[in-house]
């Protein structure tokens, strides 16, 4: 009797520890039943100008040098809101090689809403890597036709050198700034 006690604690123990919820999975992973979800965008010309934010943007699109005063890692997509053609910017002054790839989102925050006025949609059962490019080792301009992707709202990535970097989009084939 005295033998099955504490075996019987130290079996609980292990029961306990084992099952106790610990992740370091961070809010922009993505799994195979998980998409990114953003509460705004920034909104840039055709030059990839700032215009405006819509809603409040959690992206983390560049990382600053030790000083503060340069970009040593950076992803910026132009124009957003886009309708055919996306650029994005991608800024890699480091060592080491890149890979950008971008996955479909859902939103929050109020911009459920503001999404309707560009005929997108928030409806997204898992997220998967729509586009990717590896082996980004210096400063590089790329353009997607997303004519080929639906409309609605995705996430660009920027990966390597354990750096994550991100910007909000949004793709729209009835949106027109110019009207």
């Amino acid at each position: 009797m005295n033998r099955v006690i504490p075996s019987l604690l130290i079996a609980i123990l292990l029961v306990l520890n084992g099952c106790s919820k610990h992740s370091d999975e961070s809010d922009y992973v993505t799994t195979g039943l998980r998409t990114p979800l953003i509460t705004g965008f920034e909104v840039r010309d055709d030059q990839g100008f700032l215009v405006n934010c819509v809603g409040n943007p959690n992206i983390n699109n560049k990382l600053f040098n030790a000083s503060g005063s340069g970009i040593i890692a950076g992803i910026f997509a132009y124009p957003n809101p886009a309708s055919y053609e996306m650029g994005f910017q991608l800024i890699n002054q480091l060592s080491g090689s890149f890979k950008f790839y971008l996955v479909r989102a859902t939103v929050e925050g109020g911009l459920e809403t503001t999404g309707n006025f560009l005929g997108s949609t928030n409806l997204v059962a898992g997220s998967y890597h729509l586009i990717e490019i590896d082996s980004i080792t210096a400063d590089k301009n790329i353009h997607i036709d997303v004519g080929i992707i639906p409309d609605g709202y995705y996430r660009a990535y920027l990966e390597g050198n354990d750096i994550l970097l991100w910007d909000n989009i949004v793709v729209s084939h009835d949106y027109n700034p110019y009207q």
